[in-house]
């Protein structure tokens, strides 16, 4: 237990989503288990999504409404100074900018920052913007040391500045294989391959709908290639699907709040985007024993390691095709040789990422 001094608030973009969404809600609730006063602040009003649910504190909502509405700002504000935090700690793009500076301009004591992303690309006025809230910010987190050698190297962050907490699932939550792939139709002879997140160029699934044309007929006829998530990017990728002459392999499942359950049904994950940091889908793949087939983005040696899975040498559909080969070849993605860890071994538990943010947040006094 700590102490009741701590008052977190976290600010993300909304909680009707995966990805850092997740990490927040389920943080969240592990620090307030903890005897932590915890709040969310999201930028956009929407519902919380069924991952979300587990949290039961206070959620607010600037409600911003289109990119053009200024007033959510003073919202934000003004929902800062009412409940009155020790520390906001902001998450995402959003979080990055207006969140900092609305808890900047509502003299919150201390602000955190979580940097999920690891395409430091900026604008001129975006760099600016960064180094003055970098200097605002009390702490900046990453998820490794090559995430936090790389922020620092591009932000111009001063590397005592950068705490490392990986990010954190509940290991024990996993689904159950054969109920899985019952339900989404898998024959015995079938290998599924799931690749999760948002339909977006950054994710790159139009990569892994071509690499599937690349792999031996012997192979590619048993592989069935289920992509989770939703976005822009949905009707050119079921096009790109038919052109390639592979859309009776590949099913979009669209969002799905069951992600962690729908993974026990995987052979394998994967990873095809340009950039990533620590998604939660290759931390969940790891705690059920599925093996990782990645694209080499910056900082993935820090989590796929041998034993886990295998990293493509490049970003070419050869290559990834090459990687997802060399895994089923060599019968990685056999669940019973690489069975799920165990609790004690296992160290992306969100109860040990809450422990570390809760020293974080003693240590800033």
């Amino acid at each position: 237990m700590t102490s009741n001094r701590l008052r977190i608030m976290h600010v993300v973009s909304k909680l009707s989503t995966y990805g850092a969404e997740h990490l927040v809600a389920e943080l969240a609730q592990k620090l307030a288990e903890h005897n932590v006063e915890v709040s969310v602040l999201t930028v956009y009003d929407s519902p919380p999504s069924t991952n979300a649910s587990a949290f039961r504190g206070p959620i607010f909502s600037a409600r911003r409404r289109h990119r053009w509405d200024a007033a959510f700002f003073f919202r934000m504000v003004g929902l800062m100074r009412a409940w009155q935090p020790t520390v906001v700690h902001t998450h995402s793009h959003n979080g990055k900018y207006w969140g900092r500076l609305a808890a900047i301009a509502a003299g919150v004591p201390r602000i955190v920052h979580t940097e999920h992303n690891s395409d430091f690309r900026a604008g001129v006025l975006e760099r600016i913007t960064n180094r003055l809230l970098h200097r605002a910010s009390a702490r900046v987190v990453a998820f490794s040391e090559p995430h936090a050698s790389a922020l620092a190297r591009k932000e111009r962050l001063e590397r005592a500045k950068i705490a490392i907490i990986p990010n954190g699932i509940a290991a024990e939550e996993r689904g159950n294989p054969q109920k899985a792939r019952m339900m989404l139709g898998l024959t015995e002879r079938d290998r599924a391959i799931f690749l999760v997140g948002r339909l977006d160029p950054v994710k790159n699934q139009a990569l892994a709908i071509r690499a599937l044309g690349e792999l031996p007929p012997n192979v590619a006829d048993r592989i069935r290639l289920f992509i989770v998530g939703d976005g822009g990017e949905r009707a050119a990728l079921e096009s790109l699907a038919r052109d390639e002459g592979v859309d009776d392999r590949v099913t979009f499942l669209g969002y799905r709040s069951d992600v962690r359950p729908l993974l026990a049904a995987a052979d394998a994950l994967l990873v095809t985007s340009r950039n990533e940091a620590m998604p939660l889908s290759v931390i969940e793949a790891i705690a059920a024993g599925i093996p990782v087939v990645t694209t080499p983005w910056y900082g993935v040696e820090a989590i796929v390691r041998d034993g886990v899975g295998s990293i493509a040498s490049g970003w070419s559909p050869r290559e990834v095709a090459d990687a997802l080969f060399r895994s089923l070849e060599n019968g990685s993605t056999s669940r019973t040789d690489n069975g799920a860890v165990s609790g004690a071994q296992f160290p992306y538990d969100i109860a040990l990422t809450a422990q570390r943010h809760i020293e974080l947040y003693e240590a800033l006094g």
